[in-house]
């Protein structure tokens, strides 16, 4: 039987989903494009890190956290939802994960590191991402 968080989860993509977060950023005809105000971009990352918390509270640990697997509600920008379920991990409460799995670039320093993953680990993957908005 499916958490009802992730029947939530089912119906968004079906209905509510936009553009990525990536794209979002770097499109010049919606006047986010290069030069993004910052709280444009911290007003996503906000929603980014609210989806990967709703993540977590399933007990789902994903493994490719990227601005291109993360899109706005078409109805509510402030709304966001990781959109890129293919490489994602079901753990268990106090369980870790090792290994580098998904882009490189927006590993985790424990992915890298090859050491233990945790759920805090993906706060490593948000901070890179942040920093590739902000360039």
């Amino acid at each position: 039987m499916k958490h009802d968080k992730e029947i939530e989860f089912i119906k968004a993509f079906k209905f509510q989903v936009g553009p990525s977060l990536q794209y979002i950023l770097i499109d010049e005809e919606r006047g986010y494009g290069e030069g993004a105000a910052a709280r444009h971009i911290a007003g996503y990352m906000k929603g980014a890190l609210l989806a990967l918390e709703e993540l977590h509270q399933m007990d789902y640990l994903p493994q490719d956290v990227k601005p291109s697997n993360f899109a706005i509600d078409l109805d509510d920008p402030k709304k966001v939802y990781l959109n890129d379920y293919g490489i994602v991990q079901k753990i268990k409460p106090g369980e870790t994960t090792d290994g580098l799995i998904g882009t490189k670039l927006f590993a985790s320093r424990d992915a890298l590191a090859k050491t233990e993953q945790f759920k805090k680990s993906d706060l490593g993957k948000k901070l890179a991402i942040f920093c590739s908005l902000c360039i």
